[in-house]
């Protein structure tokens, strides 16, 4: 049995705070754990000098995050190996900065808008997240989404099965 961590944090950032607000959620970001770095994507941090997208970057990644909580994922050896391989080769690909607007409109209350949170070619944090599970085989099947994104609050509630019991209580505010 191994374990994919998977960090749910949020931070002062501006940003943060509007898809925290957007998603009804504590968190603002998820991404995977490997060592003392993390796979995730962002937006651009021009005061960091970091370019956004999905990239290894060390932690802590930002100063002005606060202490993330850490989603201990139980999965077999083939799981894991297949969901960070996979992951690690989107290494490059942009950050998805139109996903905060069907954040918007779901808010709004604005009909599903055919957006495919699946696309290939560009990432949100949390929906990376969920495709690099997904296609490692965590879910054994495919996931159903009645919306056109996956916030961090949506991912977490995917990973609820699959985290121990004292991992869950940590979430619990």
């Amino acid at each position: 049995m191994s374990e994919l961590l998977v960090q749910f944090s949020t931070s002062t950032a501006f940003a943060s705070k509007i898809i925290r607000r957007l998603t009804c959620s504590r968190w603002s970001h998820a991404g995977f754990i490997i060592g003392d770095s993390e796979l995730g994507v962002s937006g651009p941090d021009k005061k960091l000098g970091d370019p956004g997208g999905v990239r290894l970057r060390k932690l802590p990644c930002w100063d002005y995050l606060y202490p993330p909580i850490i989603a201990r994922v139980q999965c077999s050896d083939h799981v894991r190996d297949r969901t960070l391989d996979w992951a690690k080769g989107e290494i490059g690909k942009p950050f998805d900065d139109k996903a905060l607007y069907y954040f918007l409109r779901d808010r709004a209350g604005l009909p599903f808008a055919g957006r495919e949170w699946r696309d290939p070619h560009k990432w949100f944090c949390s929906e990376f997240v969920a495709r690099a599970l997904e296609f490692g085989g965590l879910f054994g099947y495919p996931l159903i989404q009645p919306k056109d994104y996956i916030s961090p609050n949506t991912l977490l509630c995917f990973l609820n099965p699959f985290l121990p019991a004292d991992n869950i209580q940590e979430f619990n505010p």
